[in-house]
């Protein structure tokens, strides 16, 4: 007998309230399921605007000549 069958028969002796909790233990131990992260192409485009090195010289030191 495995194990999930042996704690699957002794929860069939406990009442419903304690299996109930049994259950939000087991549902609680579970890893979440995996989200992929949505990437907002704006933001990414801003990003990638900010780090021109140019841009970054023109911002700091105030060169317009560039």
């Amino acid at each position: 007998m495995t194990p999930a069958e042996q704690v699957f028969l002794l929860m069939q002796h406990l009442p419903a309230d304690q299996q109930q909790a049994v259950l939000h233990f087991v549902q609680a131990l579970n890893p979440p399921p995996k989200v992929t992260p949505q990437v907002n192409p704006t933001v990414l485009s801003d990003m990638e605007q900010r780090l021109d090195p140019q841009r970054v010289q023109r911002e700091m030191w105030g060169d317009d000549d560039m």
